[in-house]
């Protein structure tokens, strides 16, 4: 059928002991399609688990599946404009695609104005909140930084190897050949000069003076 299911759907900290524990019992993998991870705890512990459960299990494909800003109790819920948390969302979904993980999916998608309601009855940020008695809504940062991976990197594309000197803690790029035949280079963080070449289409080059995300789509 159309059905996935999925285990864990919790820390990345217990990956890939646990993961590997439930899919050895021969009884529980055959039900099973993939992993569900959340983000919450990822400061803790390096996105490479996700790399070594995909060695251990690459059979199962691994899903990030909660996701969301200002939870925790001494945060401000709701942070209008706030490119922080943006800046977080765009880093953590890196992470995780340079990982193998196949998706990454924010917890609500919008909310009113004290970052509610939920199943949970806890009040978070969103990437859209609703001002029900003025009839608008707000787009924040978030937003717009899941944009550049949604919008331009659909179902079916793969990642692809980009050569350069352009990682580090505070920037970095990451390419991707889509089902279309476009190619498609993601970039976050400070390029005082940044040279992308493409030997089937030619090159460009990219200043960005500020810790910003831009993203480049081309057809060879």
């Amino acid at each position: 059928g159309n059905i996935s299911l999925m285990i864990l759907d919790d820390q990345r900290l217990w990956l890939p002991g646990w993961a590997t524990t439930v899919l050895n019992n021969g009884t529980a993998a055959k039900y099973v399609d993939g992993i569900a991870v959340h983000w919450y705890l990822d400061q803790l512990v390096p996105a490479n688990v996700l790399s070594f459960t995909h060695d251990d299990l690459p059979d199962y494909f691994v899903l990030s599946t909660e996701a969301s800003q200002g939870f925790w109790p001494w945060e401000e819920s709701v942070m209008f404009g706030n490119w922080e948390r943006a800046a977080q969302y765009t880093n953590d979904i890196y992470q995780n695609l340079k990982h193998w993980v196949v998706g990454w999916t924010d917890w609500n998608l919008a909310l009113n104005m004290t970052g509610g309601p939920n199943w949970a009855h806890t009040e978070t940020d969103a990437a859209i909140i609703v001002d029900s008695k003025a009839d608008e809504f707000y787009k924040q940062p978030m937003y717009y930084a899941m944009g550049h991976f949604s919008k331009f990197i659909p179902e079916g594309s793969v990642r692809v190897e980009i050569k350069g000197e352009y990682e580090d803690e505070d920037r970095w790029m990451m390419c991707f050949s889509l089902p279309d035949g476009s190619m498609v280079v993601v970039m976050y963080g400070e390029f005082y000069e940044a040279h992308i070449h493409d030997p089937d289409a030619g090159f460009i080059n990219i200043r960005q003076f500020e810790p910003a995300i831009t993203t480049l789509q081309w057809w060879p």
